[in-house]
């Protein structure tokens, strides 16, 4: 099951290796996640046209590989769905749900782009990296918010803005920052001292990076909790609907669970 909407901010808050809380601390993500745990075997898009809901490669065997809600009508894999009056309205409800959801989803993705770059620059910086790998850091960055805001305007939403081709990027700039840090450099800044000032600049942008996600992790628990409640609505909607599958299956896109993850 992957995440139906969080998914960028959970993943991305888990790229985080400087900020790792204590022991007896939950990871900012594991927060969110005893919140309200989202699951689906389906990748949203949302546009002018209405709700698309794509089957992920793993997703049941017998479900539609495609749903498709506008305006109270759905389609399996193409093929319009008869639906009763009452469905009509919930399938108006779920659509209209899920058009709510678009300021929330778009805050996390901000933030959530926020909290990765700023990490990486922070890294950087503190190692002593690169300029080329500052630039490279601020123009994806700036890219990224770019990709969100175009989306917000145009009033649509995809579950694949940050998917692998993304993830594939940041893990490659991540690895090339580690890889500009070579042995011949390392064996230079022991010998001049450059490691224990290297050392103090990394604890006081940690100690920093973690007194500013106090307020980022309060920030993103709102817009999480607020998902919660939409999707909670939603799928209680999809729970009523009367349409089922040629195999007598309710067609079951979301779940919805509080408390997932127990406290430590």
């Amino acid at each position: 099951m992957r995440s139906l909407f969080l998914r960028a901010g959970i993943c991305l808050l888990l790229l985080l290796p400087a900020a790792a809380p204590a022991e007896d601390e939950r990871p900012y993500s594991e927060a969110i996640q005893a919140n309200c745990n989202i699951e689906s075997d389906y990748r949203l898009q949302l546009d002018a046209a209405g709700v698309r809901l794509e089957a992920e490669d793993d997703a049941g065997e017998g479900l539609p590989a495609l749903i498709a809600i506008s305006g109270g009508t759905v389609r399996l894999d193409g093929v319009p769905q008869a639906v009763s009056d009452a469905d009509a309205e919930r399938l108006r409800g779920i659509e209209a749900g899920v058009r709510g959801m678009l300021p929330d989803m778009t805050a996390i993705a901000r933030e959530a782009i926020a909290i990765t770059f700023d990490a990486l620059g922070g890294v950087n910086a503190a190692l002593g990296g690169k300029r080329s790998e500052a630039r490279r850091f601020r123009q994806m960055r700036e890219d990224a918010l770019a990709r969100v805001e175009a989306m917000e305007a145009r009033g649509e939403w995809s579950s694949e803005l940050f998917g692998e081709e993304f993830e594939a990027e940041v893990e490659a700039a991540a690895e090339a920052m580690a890889a500009s840090f070579t042995p011949t450099r390392a064996i230079w800044m022991a010998m001049t001292g450059g490691i224990g000032r290297m050392e103090r600049r990394m604890e006081k942008w940690e100690a920093q990076f973690e007194e500013e996600m106090v307020a980022r992790e309060a920030a993103l628990e709102r817009h999480a909790a607020s998902l919660c409640g939409r999707l909670e609505a939603a799928r209680r909607l999809q729970d009523e609907m009367e349409l089922r599958l040629d195999d007598g299956r309710p067609l079951q896109v979301i779940k919805v669970q509080r408390g997932e993850v127990a406290a430590r």
